[in-house]
């Protein structure tokens, strides 16, 4: 969290029928040519508990 997803970039849904959109800036040391925006990760949230359980994930401790 402290490196790979440090930087994110929330949009919230414009109607309540599309999903919210995340935005993880990839650092450049850990960003591949597979990612589709260049050094952004992309994510699609569709509910609420979706987004809650995604960033439950991006905090979790790892070694």
């Amino acid at each position: 969290m402290d490196e790979i997803a440090a930087r994110r970039i929330y949009y919230r849904r414009p109607l309540p029928t599309l999903p919210d959109i995340l935005l993880i800036d990839i650092p450049p040391r850990f960003a591949g040519e597979g990612l589709a925006l260049d050094r952004y990760y992309p994510a699609i949230l569709e509910t609420v508990a979706e987004a809650h359980e995604f960033e439950a994930y991006l905090f979790e401790r790892r070694a």
